[in-house]
């Protein structure tokens, strides 16, 4: 039997798309996966204080005061 040197050449890496290629970074996919869970959690707030105003028997009015109270500065 002879001898036969196997040497593995590494597979070329796959190279990501230019727009990408910042996930391939730990931070910025943590960064990005926490941007998305705050993004999706301002929207079930707003729906949430939509159905506590009319729980509470408010009407459009109430709803439009509770609304702009975040915008006027007011919390």
């Amino acid at each position: 039997m002879k001898d036969v040197e196997t040497t593995m050449t590494p597979a070329p890496a796959r190279r990501l798309p230019r727009p990408l290629r910042p996930f391939a970074h730990r931070e910025y996919r943590l960064l990005v996966g926490s941007m998305a869970a705050s993004l999706f959690a301002s929207g079930i707030w707003l729906v949430a204080i939509v159905y506590q105003v009319i729980a509470l028997g408010g009407g459009p009015a109430e709803l439009s005061i509770v609304a702009t109270r975040p915008a006027s500065g007011c919390s």
